[in-house]
């Protein structure tokens, strides 16, 4: 009750507010009145406002509310909410706080932004999101700098982070230059991730020359993510070119995932077409998966047909008969 009677009063006078605030027990009731009042207090002053966090005691609570308050004094003063932030102890909310001032650092300075995260780079978390809201204004900006910086770090976590993130926007205009860096990056999983963003922005863009290279692709996890986002994307923008890189394709669990992904975009829209690709599968595992997609749509569809093609393939029938009850329900 005193924390929304303190956030009430702020609005007239901050100081009996925080007062008022002093009195509570530390608890969630206590730290949503510090916010409120903060907020308040950041609309004049909002190195106070940040200031006023300290009354949470530490964790993440103190660490939320220093976060949600840093971007009012940004706005304000971005080069003195800077030097505040880096003079957080590492477990006092840095990354939390420095992820809220990366938009307008990132604007402002983005070579400087990039230097904080490199001095503080750690796999994942807060790091991540802020080299997120790092990319989306860089790219946008400058997008040579942006890949000039990312390609110039040495090998691990960071380059390869920052490499898969601009695959999506710089891939939009330069699909092959960048699909040129996925064998530079350090492990099988970045290459999936980097493949899979550049695979479906160019067939997109350019569908034919993605279809030519995701065939080109030497087998390896580069292939294995590239050729069924390729394939699923161009099933909606250029489905010739994707039965064409089916036909090329080696018969391998790669191309059995791509005829997988091609059978579940046609089944709702032509079952029939989407079933002469079904026996094609050679996974039994991922046979059954297509055979999931499309039979209940056919059904629906046309019945007698779904039923006489099902009848026909080579399908134990107890998945049959699950097939068909399936559908029933």
């Amino acid at each position: 009750m005193l924390s929304k009677i303190a956030a009430r009063v702020a609005a007239t006078n901050t100081t009996e507010a925080i007062a008022l605030l002093a009195k509570l027990p530390d608890g969630p009731s206590k730290s949503d009145g510090v916010l409120w009042v903060a907020i308040e207090v950041g609309r004049t002053d909002p190195r106070a406002a940040v200031a006023l966090a300290d009354m949470i005691p530490p964790g993440s609570a103190r660490n939320a509310a220093r976060a949600n308050l840093i971007s009012m004094w940004a706005h304000v003063d971005l080069d003195a909410a800077i030097a505040w932030m880096r003079r957080l102890p590492e477990d006092g909310g840095k990354y939390g706080v420095a992820g809220r001032l990366c938009d307008e650092w990132a604007q402002r300075d983005p070579r400087g932004a990039f230097a904080f995260l490199q001095s503080s780079w750690r796999d994942g978390g807060a790091s991540d999101e802020f080299l997120s809201r790092l990319v989306q204004h860089w790219a946008s900006e400058d997008p040579k700098a942006a890949l000039n910086a990312a390609v110039g770090l040495a090998p691990g976590g960071l380059r390869d982070t920052f490499i898969i993130k601009l695959m999506q926007p710089l891939g939009q205009k330069s699909p092959r230059e960048m699909a040129a860096l996925i064998p530079s990056l350090t492990n099988d999983l970045a290459r999936s991730y980097a493949a899979s963003a550049i695979g479906a922005v160019w067939a997109r863009s350019d569908g034919p020359a993605a279809a030519a290279w995701a065939a080109s692709l030497p087998v390896g996890a580069t292939r294995d993510a590239a050729v069924p986002l390729v394939v699923n994307t161009l099933a909606d923008t250029d489905q010739a070119t994707a039965i064409s890189l089916l036909k090329v394709l080696p018969p391998d669990y790669v191309r059995d995932s791509a005829v997988l992904y091609f059978v579940g975009h046609l089944s709702s829209k032509s079952p029939e077409q989407a079933a002469e690709w079904v026996p094609q599968i050679k996974n039994e595992r991922q046979r059954t998966a297509a055979l999931k997609f499309l039979v209940p749509y056919w059904l629906k569809r046309d019945q007698p047909a779904a039923e006489a093609w099902l009848e026909k393939q080579d399908v134990s029938p107890d998945l049959k008969q699950r097939l068909l009850d399936g559908s029933r329900r």
